[in-house]
């Protein structure tokens, strides 16, 4: 494929060149941290959907379609809040060329960048 005058990698060369350098483990670097952010990432947003969803129902005259669409967007919020720092770990250890532990990923961000290093993008 080219975009701006350059050649980028198809899919195919990109599973290519992992399966060549990592192996088939390679297609699962970060499962561990992507686990770690999945979790408390869905736990957050169906508990806070179904707390909204009720409380709507009860204290607004919302249509159905406008407490699911209102609630569904306010958990999304809710969920990020709670998962954005396991999400910044995750994506270095997913992007990196040698990845190291979850706890090894999260000493380097804090190293650089401080607790900031965890909120990248935020605000």
């Amino acid at each position: 494929a080219i975009a701006h005058g350059r050649d980028l990698p198809t899919t195919r060369d990109i599973i290519n060149n992992v399966y060549r350098t990592r192996g088939l483990r390679g297609f699962y670097t970060g499962f561990g941290a992507q686990l770690m952010r999945e979790i408390p990432f869905f736990s957050a947003f169906f508990g806070s959907y179904e707390i909204l969803c009720q409380t709507f129902r009860k204290y607004t005259k919302m249509s159905d379609t406008t407490v699911y669409f209102v609630s569904g967007g306010i958990a999304g919020q809710v969920a990020w809040i709670t998962s954005i720092a396991p999400d910044s770990v995750k994506s270095v250890i997913q992007t990196s060329d040698r990845p190291l532990s979850i706890r090894d990923t999260a000493r380097q961000i804090y190293l650089a960048k401080g607790y900031r290093g965890f909120f990248a993008g935020v605000g």
